[in-house]
């Protein structure tokens, strides 16, 4: 996520160390955190924060984009890189929810994805989608389709005390298995 959230649902700093909305409201700007890691170890970059808000607010996202995303890409009108570790997003209207959109409590955010040579290619999405990279507090270790995904927790996530953060957000746990139950019968009767 860009921005994080509290228990007050207070919009925090996230993977974006800061953020601004210029006096008009069109325009956001974010600066990006230095030391952020993907699962895979690799820094999250400015290009890569980038990548992300083009690829789901872009222009272009009306044709592929979730329903809310869709909403946001109709109103942009460009998403740049303004600076060295900034990315500004401008849009032809004020989006004044944007901020809640980008942190954790929002609907349809799922996060700064490694950038690629294409906002959207279904070759990719369908590559990227067995071998999914990301920068949250878990990381995809196994996916079964129709039957189960596990989950391990991503220990070098960067939100926790040793990188200054107040808190840590990191989950109390080492893995999580999510078992899928596709039909409804049987799963109402293992919930009973």
């Amino acid at each position: 996520f860009l921005m994080e959230t509290n228990e007050k649902s207070e919009v925090l700093p996230g993977v974006a160390t800061s953020w601004e909305l210029s006096s008009d409201g069109l325009t956001w700007t974010f600066t990006t955190r230095k030391g952020v890691k993907f699962h895979d170890g690799k820094e999250v970059t400015t290009e890569d924060v980038l990548w992300t808000l083009r690829h789901y607010f872009g222009p272009q996202a009306v044709d592929y984009a979730s329903t809310q995303a869709q909403i946001i890409a109709r109103f942009t009108d460009r998403i740049e890189q303004t600076g060295p570790d900034k990315v500004s997003m401008t849009s032809k209207q004020p989006i004044t929810y944007l901020s809640i959109l980008l942190s954790q409590a929002g609907p349809a955010w799922k996060g700064v994805l490694p950038k690629r040579e294409k906002l959207q290619d279904d070759a990719d999405r369908k590559a990227f989608d067995k071998n999914p990279i990301g920068a949250g507090i878990m990381k995809l270790v196994d996916l079964s389709p129709a039957y189960s995904i596990k989950f391990e927790r991503f220990d070098d996530h960067y939100y926790q005390p040793k990188n200054g953060f107040p808190e840590d957000k990191r989950v109390n746990f080492k893995s999580l298995d999510l078992l899928l139950v596709p039909e409804e019968a049987t799963r109402v009767a293992a919930r009973r």
